[in-house]
């Protein structure tokens, strides 16, 4: 049987091959939005059978070590931490999967040219799910402040997008069904940055056992309001 370490050393290699993908995923679901690019999308929309099996064989290599190894402080606690930061993995190749779906059902490019600060969004919510994974394998137990900072700046934009979106409703009625389907891809690149913001809650306690879920909770109040 392998040694703890060994389990460890496994799963740290299957969760940084799911870290690779699910961000790729975004990365191109994104790129497939600006350029229209169906193939690419297509592509984003296949990866997400992977990222599900690499989801239930993760959580199954945690729980098994768990259940075999009988871990303490700090190979407890990365195991604990895996099994929720998958979830939040998933969701945010959920969101990029959903992105790429859109592009088969609406042409966005002339939208988007009217929308500068959607460029500077997807910007951002890439950014913080790259910085997110690179904080996580570097344990940067206070990369969580900085994307509280930026999460507040994607609700900003978010917020302006619409805005934007809903007078071009107003103004011209043919645009209902792409203008409504962009505030609705806007809402998902704030849940992937909300999910960005999640992973990096998870560190501290990996690091040292510092549980900030309440801390996590009244900043996204904070944003709300």
């Amino acid at each position: 049987m392998p040694t703890a370490n060994q389990e460890i050393n496994n799963i740290r290699i299957k969760l940084a091959a799911m870290c690779e993908l699910v961000t790729r995923m975004c990365r191109e679901g994104i790129m497939a939005l600006k350029t229209n690019d169906q193939k690419l999308a297509d592509e984003v929309v296949s990866r997400d059978a992977e990222v599900d099996a690499l989801e239930v064989e993760l959580e199954e290599k945690c729980l098994r070590f768990l259940a075999l190894h009988a871990p303490k402080a700090f190979e407890l606690r990365y195991a604990v931490a895996v099994t929720r930061m998958i979830s939040d993995l998933e969701r945010i190749a959920d969101h990029s999967k959903s992105i790429g779906r859109q592009i088969h059902e609406h042409y966005f490019v002339p939208f988007l040219a009217k929308l500068p600060d959607f460029v500077l969004l997807t910007d951002l919510v890439s950014g913080m799910l790259a910085e997110a994974i690179e904080a996580l394998f570097k344990s940067d137990t206070q990369k969580f402040t900085d994307l509280v900072e930026k999460d507040r700046a994607v609700g900003e934009y978010q917020r302006g997008i619409n805005q934007k979106l809903l007078e071009m409703i107003a103004q011209e009625t043919d645009y209902v069904g792409a203008a409504v389907a962009l505030i609705n891809i806007v809402r998902r690149l704030e849940r992937i940055a909300d999910h960005a913001k999640s992973i990096t809650v998870l560190i501290p306690y990996i690091v040292d056992g510092t549980v900030m879920r309440h801390k996590a909770k009244a900043s996204h109040a904070d944003i709300d309001h």
